[in-house]
């Protein structure tokens, strides 16, 4: 028995005989999951053998085994090798050296393994996306002719009819009747109203074509009866290139306009025969046009490309002598086409060049309108002298020009240098290129869900393994031979009769990939599961596996009609009305024919205008839909895997889904209850396994079997291998107790109700309950039906098992009536499932179960389940599981004496499980802890989970908010209250935050820099002022590379400014307790381009009775009764100025204790700067003041005073700078002051009397901090507080006259400022009592948190 292996050399493919040992082994597996599956690495394969070294071995391999031979073997190129065994060859497929063994130097072997040409086929297609390959063959120009004759593919056809135009709509929302939007249909004059615009068009691939293109290109061939007949009229959408139809975005992108500068575009001499090339090099020139690139300036080379043949071009060349002598010459002047060595276009001119003025002649030709240019050829524009009075003078070009503009229509001439050349422009962003907009999927996937889809099976030659027999297995398995294995079978052996539960799933899904787009969206909202969906329900085994999914990168085609016409398309936007692409996936549909409108409707398409003569009105259309016929009947094939009702369409629902057609038999063989597994040992000849095919059935102890594994196939000698085979089970479908149901569907009307008939008789029978069951249809009501509204469960057959409700016909071409409502409910959006009692729903797509729940308008595809639970506006695709819940986006809707500001906040895909919780921010998971029986509200308690991302370019500052990094604009009020994090007052939360962030690098470097930081800390929105606190921020983890040192990150509270309503009214904060986290990279000058990822978990408890009461809109110094004054930067309402400086500070506790300036040379300057605007002083005089009365006494009486300040220096002098003080005869007798000498540099002082009583001093927070001090005098004590708790005192005495309240400065009227203060004050308020420590508290907290101190 002689085995032999013949190989091909890599060099030059001559075929080779390897030499063998029969002392080594060589054994074969084959199973049938192999020729479905070429994904696997590895299909049909034998295991590793070795061969021997001889000459004949060592020249194939190039004898590899000597370290230092550099033969022409290379392992990583593969081998053809056939495996023949007693003159049959058993074995085709890629010979593979593995290994090389060597013994003492002298003995040594080749292993080796040959795998099949299916894996191959994987291998080769691995990494390769759709765009990778060539599609240039299919580009072309977008003009409704050529739309309509791709509709018209029979006919007329475009490319052979391997491209056709669809009416998939988008983005462009296509409608009919009188309205103005963007498509057709006739008035009752018959006028086409609503054209459409064919750049709303996308077109769609013969997918056969697709796939001859990747084998091809893979170095593959194929033979398919499937796909070149069954299949032909299978296309896919060209919908990856968003919403324009090419990567260009200018129209006069392959137009040319170049010239050549005077004086320098250069010179030649005027010998005969010489041939100049005219560069045309100046670049600069305002109307250059050469975006495409194709004139080069340097070469002066043109080199056109494009979808184009006709152009308008013209040219021009202005010469002259370049010495003062008159120069007589003949020349020819013209477009030189260098592939084809040609002349194309020229003149012949005779001129007299001057003397070198300036003012010789221009030659040129003009434009004319030609079909010259040929894509992929090469030209130049030539002068060639003819005859010369002075051959050895040079000649200088002057200028020159070259202009070409590719057209769409005809031509009337102009002349060169007028720069508008009379024709119709090509307009390039009409030419669809097919490279840029194919579906951005890999080959590999491609064919792998083509393959799931029809359940393929892929065969290759035998003679030749690069060829591929492709068909579904529902056709391929009646194509066996019957062959008899019953004398083969060793009956000494163990025969194994195994059940096929292990190859079951207790559910098996066959489905294709969520789709994004309307139709889609609207259906898995509705039913809970995509379109198309078959469940299989296997859940009677107890021993299969839980599940398994077929599922495809395909996306839903769901077939309705344009509104108001009769027009059947497919939508393909968002609810957005965004285009949804197929970037990872693909649409797949029927061309069913060049059909007609009927008689009332009609397609008008156009390009440049309606009204354009290139405009056409269609009274036909291509038909691309989700079904095989234009005329759907129960027999008619449609893609998805079930049959779906066809809504609008009014069409039965088919029966031969794909499921039905290419699973069903494969499915129902393999887990049919009687399925039995044949384990045995077979003695198999060298004939046997030539001649065997997975599709033959095998008689084996008076059972019919196909085969499914061969393993341990010996191919050197004799001996028995090991072969699983599987029972044929060909039979009817059996209820619950096994009986034969001897039935199956026949139609299924657009209720769902299921019709059946005989398999015996063929005529209409009755479905038993468990029949109907048994074929995953709903019993009901004494009938059998199939059930749409999908969601929960394991559906079988789209519907749901022991389901006993009515049955829901959902119509998703009917936007207007597609609501489904169970009980008592105000329902008036779409698309939405509500089941309860007393639930408000005003918008769309939602699903909610309970009671007295409430969606608000403008948000979607919102699910509750619960009570009592409130989803405001701009809310989508958010979960609410759980009683008194709200998801609420913070909004700011406000007109008012200082803002005006419109914001609004948006939540997506939010979850909120558990009571009385509260969301801080999009895309956040919570789970609150509900609410105690003292406080029932909500946000009381919880823990929430969100992750946002960034990045940073090099050195820069960046804000993350709700959608990742901000944007920042120059309305900083916008800005936050749309963007920023809103914390509920009175709440605090405790948050961990993990920061990572990751270099880039370039695209031939990555980088290998990286941070990884965890903070931890609190935020506080606990404050009188609005402004959270983030307070004990610790830094707990860092790793990172020294790139990252430098970096910082922080969470900063919002600005919270206060307002006025315009029409009159209390104070309100604006943007109370918001915050945003901020990273820094200004500091870490090696950093790139860095993207940064925020993991911030956080655990929230919400706080009660705190200072600020409720029912007030905020927190005011006037709430606590004496406030004499108050004084604040952040109202720019209260401050008087021009250019800045400020004759008057407004009083806001009530009394009028205006601080003014009327000396202008005293004048501080007001800064509005965002977020802390302040008053600055300079220390050269500045200062405001007030004289009244009631605002001076203060100080003989008990007091309080609070400033908020920041000094620019610690300058120390005896007197010190004024803060605010009461002054006699200018010197401060009372109040606040910095830097004097008792206090020391940077100390504060609250001091008393003339004496300049400065010992009531602290020095702990140096003065040039931002701080708050606060002073307290009862009559005989004065107390120094800074915002820390710090205090000292000292004894007062008594103050017996004062004439002056002043801010920045010890002044009266009429005399020069002392003490002068050099830096900010952001906010004083004054008392006329001394304030309790809660009281005290209350304001130091509002300062505190309000200017960030």
């Amino acid at each position: 028995m002689a085995t032999q292996i013949r190989v091909e050399t890599q060099d030059d493919s001559r075929v080779v005989y390897l030499d063998l040992s029969e002392s080594q082994p060589m054994t074969a597996n084959y199973q049938f999951k192999d020729i479905q599956d070429f994904k696997s690495n590895k299909g049909n394969h034998t295991f590793n053998f070795r061969i021997p070294s001889t000459p004949n071995n060592d020249l194939f391999f190039g004898n590899y085994f000597e370290v230092t031979q550099f033969g022409n073997y290379n392992p990583k190129i593969k081998v053809g090798a056939t495996i023949s065994k007693d003159t049959f060859d058993v074995f085709e497929g890629y010979l593979q050296l593995t290994n090389v063994f060597v013994s003492n130097d002298v003995t040594h072997y080749y292993e080796c393994v040959v795998f099949s040409s299916v894996s191959t086929l994987g291998q080769e297609l691995d990494g390769m996306m759709l765009a990778d390959y060539d599609w240039t063959e299919y580009n072309h120009i977008m003009t409704p002719q050529n739309v309509q004759d791709s509709m018209n593919r029979d006919a007329v056809g475009l490319f052979g009819g391997d491209i056709v135009y669809s009416l998939f709509d988008y983005g462009a929302q296509f409608v009919g009747g009188q309205t103005t939007t963007s498509c057709t249909n006739q008035n009752s004059s018959g006028d086409a109203t609503n054209p459409i615009n064919i750049r709303n068009l996308k077109p769609q691939i013969k997918v056969r074509k697709v796939l001859q293109k990747i084998l091809n290109q893979s170095g593959f061939t194929y033979e398919s009866t499937f796909f070149d007949t069954t299949m032909d009229d299978l296309y896919m959408d060209i919908n990856s290139g968003g919403e324009g139809n090419t990567t260009l975005t200018d129209p006069n992108f392959y137009r040319v306009d170049v010239q050549g500068q005077y004086d320098q575009a250069g010179t030649f001499t005027a010998s005969v025969g010489v041939h100049t090339i005219i560069p045309n090099n100046l670049i600069s020139q305002p109307d250059y046009m050469n975006a495409a690139g194709q004139f080069d300036t340097t070469t002066g080379i043109y080199s056109p490309s494009g979808n184009w043949n006709l152009s308008a071009f013209g040219g021009m060349v202005q010469l002259n002598a370049a010495v003062p002598s008159a120069l007589q010459m003949e020349y020819t002047f013209g477009l030189y086409n260098i592939t084809d060595d040609v002349m194309t276009q020229w003149e012949t001119n005779v001129e007299t060049l001057n003397n070198g003025t300036g003012q010789s002649n221009l030659g040129g030709f003009s434009p004319t309108y030609i079909n010259t240019f040929e894509s992929g050829k090469q030209y130049k524009l030539i002068v060639t002298i003819l005859t010369s009075s002075a051959p050895t003078q040079t000649v200088t070009i002057l200028a020159s020009s070259f202009k070409n503009t590719p057209a769409s229509d005809g031509y009337t001439g102009v002349s060169p240098w007028s720069g508008n050349l009379n024709v119709t422009p090509y307009d390039a962003t009409t030419e669809y290129t097919i490279n840029a907009n194919i579906p951005k999927v890999k080959a590999l996937d491609f064919f792998t869900s083509l393959a799931k889809k029809f359940n393929l099976v892929i065969i290759p030659d035998e003679q030749n393994p690069t060829h591929l027999y492709i068909e579904p297995y529902s056709e391929w398995i009646e194509q066996g031979n019957n062959v008899d294995w019953t004398e083969k079978i060793d009956v000494s052996k163990d025969v194994q009769l195994k059940p096929t539960t292990d190859l079951q799933a207790k559910n098996l899904t066959f489905t294709d990939s969520k789709s994004e787009d309307f139709m889609n969206s609207m259906f898995e909202l509705s039913s809970g599961r995509i379109y198309g969906t078959q469940y299989v329900d296997n859940t009677l085994n107890d021993f299969g596996k839980d599940k398994e999914e077929i599922k495809t990168i395909f996306k839903p085609t769901i077939t309705s009609l344009i509104p108001d016409t009769p027009i059947r398309y497919s939508v393909a936007y968002n609810e957005e009305g965004s285009n949804v692409t197929c970037e990872t996936g693909i649409r797949l549909s029927f061309y069913c024919g060049y059909v007609l409108t009927d008689s009332n409707a009609g397609v008008q398409i156009y390009s440049e205008s309606p009204d354009s003569a290139s405009s056409l009105s269609l009274t036909s259309y291509g038909l691309l839909q989700n079904y095989k016929e234009a005329v759907i009947l129960p027999a008619t094939e449609c893609l998805s895997f079930m049959g779906e009702y066809t809504g609008s369409l009014a069409s039965p629902i088919p029966m031969n889904s794909a499921y039905s057609v290419y699973w069903k038999r494969f499915i129902s063989e393999t887990y049919s209850s009687d399925a039995r597994i044949l384990i045995g040992t077979f003695f198999l000849s060298a004939l046997d396994i030539q001649t065997m095919n997975f599709n033959d059935i095998v008689f084996v102890k008076n059972e019919y079997f196909r085969i499914n594994k061969i393993n341990n196939y010996s191919l050197i000698g004799s001996s028995s291998c090991q072969v699983e085979l599987i029972k044929v089970q060909l039979e009817n479908i059996v209820d619950v107790n096994g009986l034969d149901c001897l039935i199956e569907p026949s139609y299924i009307s657009s209720t769902g109700v299921v019709s059946f008939i005989s398999t015996e008789t063929g005529l209409p029978a009755v479905a038993t309950e468990d029949c109907c069951v048994a074929f995953g249809y709903t019993y009901a009501h004494g009938g059998c039906s199939q059930v749409f509204s999908g969601g929960g469960g394991s559906p079988s057959g789209g519907g749901h098992k022991g389901y006993s409700g009515d049955s829901l016909s959902l119509d998703i071409s009917n936007i207007k009536t597609n609501n489904t409502i169970k009980g008592l409910n105000e329902v008036s959006g779409m698309f939405n499932n509500v089941h309860g009692s007393s639930n408000a729903i005003q918008t769309n797509q939602s699903n909610v179960n309970g009671f007295f729940n409430f969606i608000k308008t403008n948000s979607s595809g919102n699910t509750i389940k619960g009570d009592s639970n409130a989803i405001d506006s701009n809310t989508t695709k958010s979960l609410i599981q759980g009683d008194n819940n709200i998801l609420n986006p913070y909004s700011l809707n406000w007109t008012g004496a200082s803002w005006e500001v419109y914001s609004r906040q948006a939540f997506k895909n939010n979850s909120i499980v558990g009571d009385y919780g509260i969301a801080l921010g999009s895309g956040e998971t919570f789970l609150s802890g509900g609410a105690d029986p003292l406080y029932n509200t909500n946000g009381r308690s919880g823990s929430g989970h969100f992750v946002k991302h960034g990045w940073t370019d090099g050195q820069e500052f960046i804000g993350i908010g709700q959608n990742g990094k901000i944007e920042y604009t120059s309305d900083f009020l916008f800005d936050q209250s749309t963007y920023y994090f809103r914390l509920e007052f009175p709440s605090m939360i405790s948050f961990e935050i993990n920061v990572v962030g990751h270099d880039r690098g370039t695209t031939s470097t990555r980088s290998q820099e990286y941070t990884f930081r965890k903070y931890s800390g609190t935020i506080n929105n606990t404050n009188n002022s609005g402004t959270v606190s983030i307070k004990d921020m610790t830094l707990d983890t860092q790793k990172e590379s020294g790139n990252f040192t430098n970096y910082t990150f922080n969470i900063s509270p919002a600005y919270v400014p206060t307002d006025r309503p315009s029409g009159g009214g209390d104070l309100v904060y604006l943007d109370d307790g918001m915050f945003y986290m901020a990273i820094n990279t200004n500091g870490a000058d090696k950093l790139g381009i860095v993207d940064w990822t925020i993991d911030f978990k956080y655990t929230l408890v919400g706080l009660q009775n705190l200072g600020r009461a409720s029912g007030q809109p905020i927190f005011t110094p006037t709430q606590i009764s004496g406030c004499l004054l108050w004084v604040d930067a952040s109202d720019s309402t209260t401050i008087t100025h021009s250019s800045g400086s400020v004759s008057q500070w407004d009083d806001k506790s009530g009394n009028n204790h205006h601080l003014t300036q009327s000396t202008s040379a005293y004048e501080p300057t007001y800064s509005s700067v965002i977020p802390y605007p302040y008053i600055e002083f300079d220390g050269n005089n500045q200062v405001l003041g007030n004289t009244d009365a009631g605002l001076i006494n203060v100080s003989d009486s008990t007091n309080t005073m609070f400033v908020v300040y920041e000094s620019a220096n610690t300058t120390t002098t005896s007197a010190g700078q004024v803060l605010a003080s009461v002054n006699y005869r200018g010197r401060q007798y009372y109040g606040l002051n910095v830097n004097n000498s008792t206090a020391g540099a940077g100390g504060t002082s609250f001091m008393n009397k003339s004496s300049q009583a400065f010992g009531c001093r602290l020095a702990t927070i140096p003065s040039t901090t931002k701080q708050v001090s606060i002073g307290t005098r009862d009559g005989v004590t004065r107390i120094l507080y800074d915002q820390n708790g710090l205090t000292d005192t000292e004894t007062n005495s008594t103050n017996t006259s004062q004439d002056m309240f002043s801010v920045g400065a010890a002044w009266e009227s009429g005399r020069t400022p002392v003490a002068d203060y050099t830096g900010k004050i952001y906010e004083i308020i004054v008392y006329d009592r001394v304030l309790t420590s809660v009281e005290r508290n209350q304001v130091q907290n509002y300062l505190q948190t309000r200017w960030n101190t």
